[in-house]
């Protein structure tokens, strides 16, 4: 059976920290984060799957949050991927000096082992995909970083959309096909544009290793 996980956040404490909830929903990036809210009253729900070394994250909410990752020493050394893929409402994002807004069907690719701000208003509804650390190589996925993408593009379509119909069929899988839903989300993720094949992914070998020893080993997000 898959381990399902649910926080519920009805309103803030410790002076608007929801830190013991973000632990919950991102234990892979802690310490070195937190959430704020500027209102009183705020409504979140977050319902995560933990499967073949990842997580589907569902949050849903009412609201206003800013979401801060500030990871620090080793949590910056190993690579945290995520797509964010909004359902509902709005996201804005800020990472790599880049700055950009999700609205319904548009999605993008984040390293929450580097800082990344997120902040929601309003009605929100989110599909997170946390994929095990090894599943990109990290000179390819640092490219691919911030880029938004959108479903009127029809291989962007194609795995927005087998991402969201995984939610939904993951729960009655057997657990032996479970690793495969990465297996897809991964291969799928490669066609996306924010993928696409530049001229420089076309590198020696030794670079590449060299790329990625840089960005695994070195404290440093600007190498």
């Amino acid at each position: 059976m898959l381990i399902t996980e649910t926080v519920t956040v009805g309103s803030p404490h410790q002076e608007g920290l929801f830190e013991d909830w973000l632990r919950q929903l991102w234990p892979f990036v802690s310490p070195g984060h937190s959430s704020y809210s500027p209102q009183k009253h705020i409504y979140a729900e977050f319902r995560g799957m933990r499967l073949a070394g990842g997580r589907l994250i569902r949050q849903k909410g009412r609201g206003r949050t800013l979401t801060v990752f500030a990871p620090q020493g080793q949590d910056r050394k190993k690579p945290a991927p995520v797509a964010l893929l909004q359902l509902g409402g709005r996201i804005s994002v800020q990472q790599q000096k880049r700055e950009f807004t999700l609205e319904r069907g548009d999605f993008a690719f984040c390293d929450l082992s580097r800082p990344c701000e997120m902040e929601r208003s309003g009605e929100w509804e989110t599909l997170a995909i946390q994929f095990p650390a090894s599943t990109f190589q990290p000179s390819t996925f640092q490219q691919a970083l911030a880029r938004p993408m959108r479903t009127d593009s029809p291989s962007d379509a194609l795995m927005f959309n087998a991402a969201c119909g995984f939610w939904d069929a993951a729960p009655v899988m057997e657990v032996g096909a479970q690793g495969l839903i990465f297996d897809v989300l991964r291969s799928l993720t490669l066609l996306t544009t924010a993928f696409k094949v530049t001229p420089e992914t076309h590198r020696n070998i030794r670079v590449d290793r060299a790329m990625a020893y840089i960005e695994q080993s070195l404290d440093d997000e600007y190498l």
